[in-house]
């Protein structure tokens, strides 16, 4: 009984340091982008404080930095994973928040289910990117400018 319970705790832990490895592995490349984004993006601005960094995958993939600025101020960084001398630098202020894109949203658009508001790129503007579920059922996509000024993109899935 003693040897099954060893030889079980020994096949846990096995599963357990593998399964970790794989997670980091997994994460690597994430990670790597980003630390690469926020080095350039310090390279380009000055930067006192790093809030948050979030990732955006649609036409291109981006690293988007929340950042304290040397002058106090909130900005907002899109770092293309690609073609990074295009990036664009916007203060916090001058966009919707996401409570305000989340009004909007419940207010404007047909949501049965609410699932995320995340910041995001779309035509090369920056925008707010709301994902939900429709009153049909469908899973859809609309991208509303980061500014709030118009809406660029508005994407349905077919329901199964």
């Amino acid at each position: 009984m003693k040897k099954w319970l060893f030889i079980f705790a020994l096949l846990l832990i096995f599963v357990v340091i593998q399964s970790i490895y794989l997670y980091n592995r997994a994460l690597e490349p994430i990670n790597k982008a980003e630390k690469t984004a926020v080095n350039l993006a310090k390279e380009h601005y000055k930067l006192k404080k790093i809030e948050e960094v979030t990732y955006f995958n649609g036409e291109e993939s981006f690293q988007i930095i929340q950042a304290l600025d040397n002058n106090d101020e909130n900005i907002i960084i899109w770092v293309p994973d690609k073609n990074t001398k295009n990036m664009v630098m916007k203060k916090k202020e001058d966009g919707l928040t996401e409570k305000q894109v989340k009004k909007f949203a419940v207010s404007e658009l047909d949501i049965k289910k609410l699932k995320d508001i995340r910041l995001g790129m779309k035509q090369g503007k920056p925008a707010w990117e709301i994902t939900f579920i429709d009153s049909e059922g469908r899973y859809s996509f609309y991208y509303l400018q980061f500014d709030g000024e118009t809406w660029i993109e508005n994407y349905r899935l077919k329901a199964v």
